[in-house]
């Protein structure tokens, strides 16, 4: 739980980091670390909201189909590997977060590869499960698309607009 509450934060501030420069059209300019504080928790907030739903949408899909266990387990390795990239990449975070606005580049990228290399195994993970429990591939793909991906994509296009 600690470990996940420090990776919702830790989002927050880099999510404020990316959108750093947007800030000074806002109102928050006038105070840039109670704007960034605020923006940091609305962040993380928001990315709790995005758990609930995906809790709720198992949940009511695990009762409807009576496999119950295979979402705990879903939800088990996803905590875990959330919990996993957030140790891994906490120091290199810290370390982009403190460089100024036109440097660290380098820890920008390995920040990515990370990303992209704990993807790649949560969906290897999440796909290996899938097939162990006789779960068709399109199901995997429904869930994918209805609990992984919508729900981050609406808040994105949220956030655009």
């Amino acid at each position: 739980t600690l470990t996940t509450t420090l990776g919702l934060l830790l989002l927050g501030v880099v999510t404020m980091r990316l959108t750093a420069p947007m800030l000074h059209l806002t109102p928050l300019a006038a105070w840039p670390e109670t704007g960034a504080f605020i923006g940091a928790l609305g962040v993380a907030v928001a990315l709790c909201g995005v758990t609930l739903y995906q809790l709720i949408v198992c949940a009511v899909a695990g009762r409807i189909t009576y496999t119950q266990h295979l979402f705990e387990q879903l939800f088990l390795l996803k905590r875990t590997f959330f919990a996993l990239l957030t140790l891994i990449a906490t120091p290199f975070t810290l370390l982009w977060l403190l460089t100024p606005a036109d440097t660290g580049t380098i820890w920008f990228w390995v920040i990515i590869i990370e990303l992209v290399l704990s993807l790649i195994l949560y969906l290897q993970e999440t796909l290996s499960l899938f097939i162990s429990k006789k779960i068709s591939i399109l199901h995997w793909f429904l869930y994918l698309c209805g609990v992984e991906i919508f729900p981050l994509s609406l808040l994105i296009l949220w956030v655009v607009r």
